[in-house]
């Protein structure tokens, strides 16, 4: 057998063969970097946007601001003795640990509801789910001043309907902080139902029905 000249072995090694694997890898890396160019100016757009206002809440957070201060536009630097007057302030934990609560309610309220109502909507006809649908976005598109509004006149204790349909007479939902607590959380809790509703919805319809029945037949519940 004659060996293969040293000519035509580096014309095999600089063909088309090298080329076109070169040509794939190039094509690997432009799909492999396109989504990150797409989402590049969404990026781009919301860090200048949110950079700045971040940036000079903690510059604002590391001065002091008082009276001489806020009349000549210029604080004076504190470094982090605003972060010590606060972590040693009792008032800021109390406020905190009822934030805290007050979100875990919220969210949990929400989520569980929300949830509960969209499984409602896979299981009744179509007949009731549009009215629904639409009672849902109604609520999700009234503005928050409105809806505070409404809210306020329902459970007004001289004239608000609650108190009227309740027989409460001019019981006033606003006298204590649990109360007030109440208020509000009802209040969010029913504005933040028709978005997780809706989008929970959106995702069970994309269930197939043979996969929930494959799942029932195995005892799923």
């Amino acid at each position: 057998m004659s060996a293969i000249p040293a000519e035509s072995s580096t014309a095999a090694e600089s063909g088309p063969g090298p080329t076109r694997r070169r040509s794939a890898r190039v094509q690997r890396t432009i799909r492999g970097s396109t989504p990150y160019l797409l989402i590049l100016p969404v990026v781009l757009t919301i860090g200048a946007i949110l950079g700045y206002p971040l940036y000079d809440l903690v510059r604002l957070s590391l001065q002091r601001y008082q009276l001489p201060e806020l009349i000549q536009h210029k604080g004076e630097w504190t470094g982090l003795s605003n972060f010590g007057s606060v972590l040693h302030d009792p008032v800021f934990w109390h406020t905190l640990e009822r934030t805290v609560v007050f979100t875990i309610v919220n969210v949990g309220l929400t989520m569980t509801l929300g949830t509960l109502t969209a499984l409602l909507l896979t299981r009744v006809s179509t007949w009731v789910r549009v009215p629904l649908s639409v009672a849902l976005v109604l609520a999700w598109s009234m503005p928050a001043v409105v809806a505070v509004q409404l809210w306020y006149w329902m459970t007004n204790f001289e004239n608000g309907i609650v108190n009227h349909i309740l027989g409460l007479g001019q019981h006033d939902w606003y006298a204590s902080t649990t109360s007030q607590l109440g208020m509000v959380t009802s209040l969010i809790v029913w504005g933040s139902i028709p978005f997780v509703t809706i989008t929970v919805y959106a995702g069970l319809a994309q269930v197939p029905r043979e996969l929930v029945e494959a799942a029932e037949t195995d005892g799923a519940g």
